[in-house]
């Protein structure tokens, strides 16, 4: 009868399903375990990359700056050149040439709003110590990003033509008593070369942040290359891309750093220049 078979029927059910989301759940859990296997791994070889080893490097920044409400929707370029000495600190020359520039800007804009002061605003929003901090030391940088981070798929690919692998990297929310976030979503990827070295690195973020009745969006994307440099990881080149509506904002900025790298023989006291990428590559 209908009335007895039932029971039986669903207990075969229950059985079946129960071997097969276990069966599922046994053929994920290995490959779990190997994308947080790869982080950890990523983990170990960028602590491994954070020589403290001196070296000197010039640095070339370009941006462009649009915005609707400003320069009649004309972009607001700007360029400098820097500089660099790492050691026992941190070291920044700029020419008075870029700094006479900002001035000028500075002092035309006192007696009109409106006047652009793009480099002004590059020295002073685009290229501040930790900035360049980070480009001459990317692995502790990215070690302080990945803290938090769980890989949410590893595949194999090609980077300039040569096997990699990669890495995407999902991060939470930052948390804040007074800005409310919607629709948060940062996504990292990191290109791996055959040893396991990281050769790039791209992150992307957008939300929608608001304070009481205000809002404002942001849709923000930094790329970079990367080289090791006696036993230091540092950015060659990075690119940034940053738009931004709300608020009484509505501009879009791109900015290009290339950084030249020369080590430092402590002995000799010298530098050997090692690269200079191409803002094509």
């Amino acid at each position: 009868m209908p009335c007895t078979t039932f029971p039986e029927n669903a207990r075969q059910i229950s059985v079946a399903f129960i071997v097969c989301a276990t069966l599922l759940l046994a053929g994920l859990a290995p490959e779990t375990a190997a994308r947080a296997d790869a982080l950890n791994d990523l983990r170990t070889t960028l602590s491994k990359l954070s020589s403290q080893a001196p070296l000197q490097a010039t640095l070339d920044v370009k941006s462009s700056t649009t915005s609707k409400k400003e320069n009649g929707g004309k972009p607001e370029l700007a360029e400098a050149h820097f500089t660099i000495q790492v050691g026992d600190g941190l070291s920044v020359h700029v020419g008075n040439t870029t700094l006479q520039l900002a001035d000028t800007e500075l002092q035309a804009a006192v007696g009109d709003a409106d006047y652009p002061t793009p480099t002004a605003e590059l020295l002073g929003n685009s290229v501040d110590p930790l900035t360049i901090e980070h480009l001459v030391a990317r692995g502790p940088a990215l070690l302080r990003l990945l803290a938090s981070a769980t890989v949410a798929a590893a595949s194999s690919t090609t980077l300039w033509g040569q096997p990699a692998r990669e890495l995407v990297i999902q991060l939470p929310p930052p948390k804040s008593k007074n800005v409310s976030l919607k629709d948060y979503q940062r996504t990292v990827s990191v290109w791996l070369d055959a040893a396991g070295v990281p050769r790039a690195y791209s992150d992307h973020t957008q939300f929608k942040a608001c304070l009481l009745f205000f809002c404002a969006t942001a849709d923000n994307t930094e790329s970079d290359r990367l080289e090791v440099v006696n036993g230091r990881l540092v950015a060659s080149m990075t690119t940034r891309d940053r738009k931004m509506s709300g608020l009484g904002q509505d501009s879009d900025t791109h900015i290009v750093y290339l950084l030249n790298v020369r080590t430092v023989s402590p002995a000799a006291g010298t530098a050997e220049s090692i690269s200079k990428p191409s803002s094509n590559q």
